[in-house]
């Protein structure tokens, strides 16, 4: 066969046909758990299934786009468990979010341990693995730090000391009784700034030396990891493997990437690395309080730090200023200099896990430090940001994660790598080369559809009548169309806006000119408005990003999907300068290849909140005019599902009045 073609073109084959040996048994084993639970066979679900079978049986990538509804993770977990089962693989399986490793631990592994065990299978061994800091620490929690010298001083603001201690006592008591001492495992939340105390980083851990060497949650992790066939993690865990040299996953040979399409953004997060005048002071303190070192150079150098940052302004670095350059100079020689110390240095046993955190701390600033020193504008992005605190930070971060992410995740391996927006203007090009595989016999795409009939069951409605959008909040004729379209739908309405100003702006118009009851993100935790606005249906819920993905809400819940803007990047966010301008210089197009990509993914996201079951009905409404008229908007609309599509404002509104006349019939019949 030609090299330059991958053999999952020939054999993979979208997942049709009855498939060999393996994919057969995994079949087998995907039946039996829909019988289980009273399901029926899916015609897009055993095609994922098939698909994934024969893609572990050969290297390379197959991404995989699958709807929503397709039932995508049960189909692959079957197959991964035949893989266990048959041929001893280990497997390695990877989310963006929460809520879909809850569904995977709580409901889509048990239903396929017992549709094994009822086929005679022996059954895999299944662990959850995160980072060492999503873990509570027994002697950070037994002996914890001042809170000034573990989190910057707005942490402290926001959650105040009273608030963190009572919330400390809440996590002592839990990691009594806890199993895994995982912060997703706790009932009630609490504030960053009280797990910050609770939990501590792999680096800064004391290891065989620390008293609860042989009780240590993070550790127990670990161990299970590593006798387990079948692992499940996280993007953040995964990238922190593929983009440092951390042996944190043990060997495998499969990997399954569930929201495959946020793995990119995920690992460029992990990579940046950041500096400050305040976290450099916070370092000496502690140089000075665990080592009884003299730092007065380093207090020097945090002062010198602080007024740079200041003295510059906010936003991107295309280069590193003189000034900064000395500045970040003068900080690697005093870390280096304490840092020789601090090894060397022999204090007290009780005080040695202290001291190990201030070690960490101070290696981790200097290797930030030697990073930005050789900023390259063409591999990397820089930019100064005023926090909360109002302290200036500076930060870097690499402009292209996707060739460690090829080279330490995918090469070699068998992969399956889906998500239900893996196609971007029709095509699986944009994602593949986001996420390194750019040679084209490293990686196949393979498109299952949907079980939705979207033509069907949602009206996609663009506003090609309304004036295009300006920088100045939202126009006077978008808040009033807004507000029309979801009287006409008598609430049910999820409004995705591209900035908390605009979303803002939206629930005050909404207050002030009618009756619908709006829940505006930040008035309450985010999964406290999704519950309130899921059990009145009658409500509208007004955000921004945290809005746009991960929302699940089935049925009649949402029936109109409101979007103010195509949601393209801020023209001032500086990674998406960085890559723009890197783009081009390369000769290509920094607003197709960046900024229209971005605004695919997230636009089909925002509209895929809309039709979540097969008896869902609704309307997107996209209150802008460029969807319509711009040379891009066949790009976008091909990155969308294939609802029916109208301009007329009339249409649209007699079918969200009809669906909500339909919607009062059956709840007084």
């Amino acid at each position: 066969m030609d090299s330059s073609v991958s053999p999952l073109v020939a054999t993979a084959d979208k997942g049709k046909g009855s498939g060999g040996k393996d994919a057969r048994a995994a079949c087998e084993i995907l039946q039996t758990c829909i019988e289980r639970i009273g399901g029926s066979k899916r015609e897009e679900q055993v095609q994922m299934c098939n698909l994934a079978s024969r893609s572990f049986s050969l290297e390379g990538a197959q991404l995989v786009g699958a709807g929503t509804g397709t039932g995508k993770s049960l189909a692959y977990l079957a197959a991964a468990f035949q893989q266990v089962i048959e041929h001893g693989k280990r497997v390695v399986i990877s989310t963006a979010t929460l809520a879909l490793q809850r569904q995977l631990l709580s409901c889509d592994i048990p239903t396929v341990v017992g549709a094994c065990r009822q086929l005679g299978y022996p059954l895999p061994n299944v662990a959850v693995l995160k980072g060492w800091s999503n873990y509570i620490c027994r002697w950070k929690l037994a002996a914890p730090e001042e809170s000034e010298a573990l989190f910057p001083a707005y942490e402290v603001t926001s959650a105040s000391p009273t608030m963190v201690g009572k919330q400390l006592a809440r996590l002592r008591e839990w990691a009594q009784e806890s199993d895994s001492g995982d912060r997703d495992d706790l009932e009630r939340a609490v504030a960053l700034a009280a797990w910050r105390q609770a939990s501590i980083a792999a680096n800064q851990c004391q290891g065989k030396t620390c008293r609860y060497f042989t009780d240590c949650f993070p550790r127990d992790a670990r161990l299970k990891a590593q006798d387990a066939d079948i692992i499940i993690t996280n993007h953040a865990l995964l990238a922190i493997s593929a983009l440092t040299s951390a042996e944190l996953l043990p060997d495998f040979e499969v990997l399954i990437v569930d929201e495959a399409h946020e793995l990119p953004s995920r690992a460029r997060s992990q990579a940046c690395v950041n500096l400050s005048g305040a976290a450099i002071e916070r370092i000496a303190r502690s140089a000075r309080k665990h080592f009884d070192l003299p730092v007065s150079n380093l207090f020097e150098v945090s002062e010198r730090l602080a007024k740079t940052l200041n003295d510059l302004p906010e936003g991107e670095l295309n280069s590193i200023p003189g000034a900064l350059q000395e500045t970040l100079t003068a900080l690697q020689i005093e870390l280096s200099d304490i840092s020789g110390q601090v090894t060397s240095a022999n204090k007290e046993d009780e005080n040695k896990g202290k001291q190990k955190v201030t070690l960490a701390q101070i290696e981790e600033s200097l290797e930030a430090a030697e990073l930005i020193s050789c900023f390259d504008p063409t591999k990397s992005a820089a930019w100064i940001e005023e926090e909360k605190s109002g302290e200036r930070y500076l930060y870097s971060g690499p402009l292209d994660v996707g060739n460690k992410l090829y080279t330490n995740l995918f090469k070699g391996r068998s992969c399956v790598l889906t998500s239900a927006t893996m196609q971007l203007g029709g095509s699986f090009n944009a994602i593949a080369s986001r996420l390194g595989l750019r040679a084209s016999h490293t990686w196949q795409g393979s498109d299952l559809g949907s079980p939705f009939d979207y033509a069907k069951q949602g009206i996609l409605y663009v506003a090609s009548d309304l004036p295009r959008p300006g920088q100045s909040g939202l126009d006077q004729s978008v808040l009033e169309r807004a507000l029309e379209l979801s009287e006409a739908a008598g609430g049910g309405v999820l409004g995705l806006f591209s900035s908390f100003k605009a979303a803002e702006q939206a629930a005050q118009y909404f207050a002030d000119n009618c009756d619908l009851k709006v829940l505006l993100q930040g008035e309450r935790p985010i999964n406290q408005l999704i519950d309130e606005f899921s059990a009145n249906r009658d409500f509208c819920l007004f955000g921004t990003l945290s809005l746009w993905q991960g929302v699940d809400l089935p049925g009649d819940t949402c029936r109109l999907v409101l979007i103010d803007r195509i949601p393209f990047p801020r023209p001032n966010d500086p990674y998406i300068s960085a890559r723009t301008r890197a783009v081009e210089v390369a000769g290509g197009s920094g607003f197709a290849e960046v900024s229209l990509t971005h605004a695919a993914l997230l636009l089909a996201q925002g509209v895929g909140r809309l039709i979540r079951t097969a008896n869902d009905r609704g309307v997107v409404a996209i209150l802008d005019q460029r969807l319509a008229t711009a040379r891009y908007a066949n790009y976008l609309l091909k990155s969308l599902p294939p609802f029916w599509k109208t301009t007329n404002r009339d249409t649209v509104l007699g079918a969200l009045k009809r669906l909500s006349k339909q919607r009062e019939s059956a709840q007084n019949s």
